[in-house]
């Protein structure tokens, strides 16, 4: 993945936002999924598990770690991040930079 923003952030990729599923309708509101893609990311950074890490020191900004462990399940299951990396991978080639 390309670096992220200043701001330590690859959320507002707008290759993900664009494949990011929509919220279905009915029950709670969802959580922000730029915020659950910030939570999935750290943890995946960190290399930590992911009751454990988010639980106990997680930055309070990230959503809870059953809330990113199934935003992350139902992206895996969906290919978002699969398609994600297809598209950088062709912007980078039309670039003709390396990622």
């Amino acid at each position: 993945m390309p670096r992220p923003p200043k701001g330590g952030s690859y959320a507002h990729h707008p290759v993900f936002v664009a494949l990011a599923p929509p919220s279905e309708l009915g029950g709670r509101p969802r959580v922000n999924p730029r915020a659950c893609l910030e939570g999935v990311l750290w943890v995946l950074k960190s290399g930590a598990r992911w009751k454990a890490r988010l639980s106990r020191s997680r930055p309070p900004r990230y959503p809870s770690s059953a809330t990113c462990w199934r935003r992350h399940k139902e992206w895996t299951e969906a290919g978002v991040f699969e398609e994600v990396r297809r598209r950088l991978l062709e912007k980078s080639d039309r670039r003709r930079t390396v990622i």
